[in-house]
């Protein structure tokens, strides 16, 4: 009986300690995604809660329009939540995409009449590429990749010669 109540007693240790390190674990992938809004924010020069939107919305854009594997790979570079959000819309490469799709969502979700839609795309851009380039091992050539999955004019959105 000793024995029993002795194994027991570890069971629920250790479930415990896992709770806490799935608890942890959470927390770290809500912060990491928390400061990529933040930053974006900055970069894009609007409230944190406009670039969270602006954010998603020119992701959503983004897996949509390229194909499906570069898609996921790009995906797999984002933050956790990110991750998340954005698995759904792998579809691609839905082709009615273009930098007009782009702009007009950009002014839709940011409820801001005077917007420079080009100028939030470009930055949010520049943005993406350095986060990338910073924090995800994997990333520094991923928005090279992804480029080249996207049409001309919204390369030239994003601020990139057209070739």
């Amino acid at each position: 009986m000793e024995h029993f109540l002795l194994v027991k007693s570890l069971k629920k240790e250790i479930i415990m300690e896992q709770s806490r390190n799935i608890d942890t674990q959470d927390q770290k992938h809500h912060q990491k995604t928390n400061e990529f809004y933040h930053k974006a924010s900055q970069a894009l020069g609007v409230h944190k809660e406009t670039g969270k939107k602006i954010s998603q919305c020119i992701l959503r854009n983004i897996v949509q329009r390229i194909h499906p594997n570069e898609a996921k790979h790009l995906i797999s570079e984002l933050p956790y939540d990110l991750k998340q959000e954005c698995s759904e819309c792998v579809t691609g490469p839905d082709k009615s995409i273009d930098a007009q799709k782009f702009k007009s969502d950009i002014q839709r979700i940011s409820k801001i009449d005077d917007i420079d839609s080009q100028e939030i795309a470009r930055k949010f851009w520049s943005f993406l590429t350095g986060w990338l380039n910073e924090y995800e091992a994997e990333g520094k050539g991923e928005t090279f990749d992804v480029l080249d999955n996207l049409p001309k004019d919204v390369k030239a959105l994003f601020g990139h010669p057209i070739h």
